[in-house]
């Protein structure tokens, strides 16, 4: 699907612009009606410009506006952007399992909504497309490496589970989830799901240049609520496993430094409330923005009624002297 696109930083031109033009309009009509006054035979003039005579420059006025509002729009970028198919390329998953995704604001909890929302994805991806799986919280996990079979990667997603060790390492993930999308034999993106900030191991700013260096792409995913809020658990079991999750503090996701992390390797940024939002959000990986000029057409035709606009003024509306 095609859609317009144009910067705005010319719309308080476009106004002064048309404001003038309409002042100049009126003007031009006040001097005009005077100059009539003093033709003496009306009857003449009817005849020769029409008993709308006074009214019969409206649409100069309206060819000069669309003139002007043509030229601003061409000089503001204007740009047809398409949706279009994505060439191959790999992912490597690296998903929070920390404590906080324990919090079931989306239910069942955070970690539950990401890998229905991850394996929805998977599904969605080519059949050439290679995924990897990591985890993450304290320490970081290769779940599966890079792998074309989709159900070998969603078994990858399932296996995920919360990890025993404290903390959020999300530099570890990133330098981990980057060595990981060097086994690709094409280009591989990294998308990172968390719900907290870096709290230990690397520091995010190394991660960041390793990333840069090997020219992979970080793309960051928020989940859950933005807002404070604390929630205790008991011991709870997993599998054969118990972990410990009790007194648990969910931090405040950390936007900026998310931001960040996809702004500086070319990614994307976006928070999710939900795994079908997780889901639209990583489609939209699979697509690439086609971006066509067509400022010269918008110039074209503001030049066009600008040409029209003169002959006009000059022949069928010059009607007094």
């Amino acid at each position: 699907m095609a859609s317009l696109e144009f910067t705005s930083q010319y719309t308080n031109l476009l106004l002064l612009l048309n404001g003038l033009a309409i002042v100049l309009y009126i003007g031009a009509r006040s001097k005009k009606k005077r100059r009539a006054m003093k033709f003496g035979n009306y009857s003449t003039l009817e005849k020769v410009a029409g008993r709308n005579f006074l009214k019969s420059s409206n649409l100069l006025l309206i060819t000069k506006l669309g003139a002007i509002t043509l030229l601003v729009i061409g000089i503001s970028n204007p740009v047809i952007v398409e949706n279009v198919s994505s060439t191959k390329k790999d992912y490597v998953l690296a998903v929070d399992v920390s404590g906080s995704m324990l919090q079931g604001d989306l239910e069942p909890t955070r970690l539950d909504a990401a890998k229905r929302g991850l394996k929805s994805f998977v599904d969605a991806t080519g059949n050439e497309t290679s995924t990897g799986v990591v985890s993450f919280s304290g320490s970081v996990n290769t779940e599966q490496d890079l792998t074309a079979d989709k159900q070998e990667a969603k078994e990858g997603i399932d296996a995920l589970d919360f990890g025993e060790s404290g903390g959020t390492a999300i530099g570890d993930a990133i330098f981990s989830s980057v060595s990981t999308a060097l086994q690709s034999n094409g280009k591989a993106e990294v998308i990172l799901v968390t719900d907290g900030r870096n709290n230990v191991g690397s520091d995010v700013n190394s991660s960041i240049r390793f990333a840069r260096q090997n020219n992979v792409t970080v793309n960051t995913y928020g989940i859950g609520s933005r807002k404070n809020s604390t929630q205790e658990f008991g011991t709870i079991e997993q599998g054969d496993t118990e972990v410990n999750a009790s007194r648990q503090t969910f931090p405040n996701l950390d936007t900026v430094q998310l931001e960040r992390v996809a702004n500086e390797t070319g990614g994307n940024f976006t928070v999710v409330e939900s795994s079908a939002g997780l889901t639209r959000g990583l489609v939209e990986l699979e697509e690439e923005k086609r971006r066509r000029d067509i400022s010269r057409f918008f110039v074209f035709g503001a030049l066009a009624l600008l040409l029209l606009e003169w002959v006009l003024g000059n022949t069928r509306f010059d009607i007094l002297p």
